[in-house]
């Protein structure tokens, strides 16, 4: 049987947050996900608190912290996107976001000044995701094909 693109995303999510301790995922959704059992001491969840779940990254990366935050349900980026904005994109901090691929999210996120948006078709591979998540720098939106 073939692995999602999600349960491989998610698997390379895991192994690479177990390698750097330093990394925290802020996930918007409101039940624990089994699959993300393994890194429950590196996870938050923050249910819907979109808006909130900015300012706590962007304050986390500050400290020393490398937030990602994880909402493969939700599209977070038009619920709070002067909060992208003004605390992930004009300072350039090192966060990343992965949300849902679809065509609502592509037209709001080109908006955001110094977003980098990458496309699901790579996500299939651990060592693209493991550059993208530890090694490039700056603010990362990941769009995530919740269909394959």
């Amino acid at each position: 049987m073939n692995k999602s693109l999600r349960e491989n995303f998610e698997q390379s999510l895991i192994e690479i947050t177990l390698k750097h301790r330093n990394i925290r995922v802020i996930t918007l959704s409101k039940k624990l996900n089994p699959r993300l059992e393994k890194i429950k001491d590196q996870t938050v969840y923050l249910g819907n608190a979109y808006r909130a779940t900015i300012g706590i990254c962007a304050g986390q990366f500050i400290t020393g912290l490398s937030p990602i935050i994880y909402s493969p349900d939700t599209n977070i980026i038009p619920h709070a996107f002067s909060e992208i904005q003004e605390l992930i994109c004009r300072p350039k901090l090192n966060i990343k976001i992965i949300g849902p691929a679809n065509l609502e999210d592509q037209k709001v996120a080109h908006q955001l000044e110094n977003l980098r948006i990458v496309s699901p078709s790579i996500l299939s591979d651990h060592n693209q995701v493991q550059q993208i998540l530890t090694k490039d720098l700056g603010p990362t939106y990941i769009r995530l094909n919740t269909n394959q």
